[in-house]
């Protein structure tokens, strides 16, 4: 994929934990998404209509949401390296469940796709999650092998979609679940987005379960044996 990608003018890396990069993964997340809550604005109507004041009030929302959860993660990650390297230094012996709980926690990322001019124009999350889990901080009864490698956020800037981007991304993924450990990736993907769907299924991905109608989503869960 790193061949592919350089073919197009394209270098791919992991996003770094400072500042700078974050914000710039939280903004292009934004304009790609439009919104964090998966709402379709239409831009134009809302430009014609003097409301552009809503755009922008939903995406500065969004972004620093988007920030926030990422400085989160990757203080997260910071925090369980620095107890690993501090339990290894004392000669400590962590427990089975300590150590997956961290290893857990360490494993959080973000990759990244760029042009020659150190634009983003694709990027995507992994990180251990449970996918049955309700979205909640803490999930009540799970155990840590109810944590899977997860994949969210894949996404492609606008004038770079149908190049083969997202597959390169989604190899990089599989390389990275391999190299933590993993066996399978797991993704939810939005039930009426039919390219997506077709993405993974084509990329060997099956068909595992889908929302529960109470928790008002509609999305289908994915899982790729490795």
């Amino acid at each position: 994929y790193r061949l592919k990608l350089k073919s197009m003018g394209l270098k791919i890396r992991r996003l770094n934990p400072d500042d700078s990069d974050i914000q710039k993964n939280a903004q292009f997340l934004t304009k790609v998404f439009n919104n964090g809550f998966g709402a379709k604005l239409d831009l134009e109507t809302l430009q014609q209509s003097n409301m552009t004041w809503v755009w922008e009030f939903l995406g500065n929302i969004t972004q620093k949401g988007l920030y926030s959860y990422f400085k989160e993660q990757y203080t997260s990650k910071q925090r369980a390296l620095e107890d690993i390297r501090e339990a290894r230094g004392f000669g400590n012996k962590l427990s089975e469940r300590q150590n997956q709980r961290l290893n857990r926690k360490r494993q959080f990322g973000c990759l990244v796709v760029e042009d020659d001019f150190d634009r983003l124009v694709g990027t995507v999350t992994v990180t251990q999650k449970n996918p049955y889990a309700l979205p909640l901080p803490i999930v009540f009864g799970a155990d840590e092998s109810d944590y899977k490698f997860y994949v969210s956020n894949l996404a492609i800037g606008s004038n770079y979609r149908r190049k083969g981007i997202a597959r390169c991304l989604l190899k990089a993924t599989e390389t990275l679940a391999r190299r933590w450990g993993s066996d399978s990736i797991w993704l939810h993907v939005e039930a009426p987005n039919i390219q997506a769907i077709n993405l993974y299924e084509s990329d060997g991905y099956e068909v595992v379960g889908r929302d529960e109608w109470w928790r008002f989503q509609n999305r289908i869960l994915f899982k790729k044996i490795l």
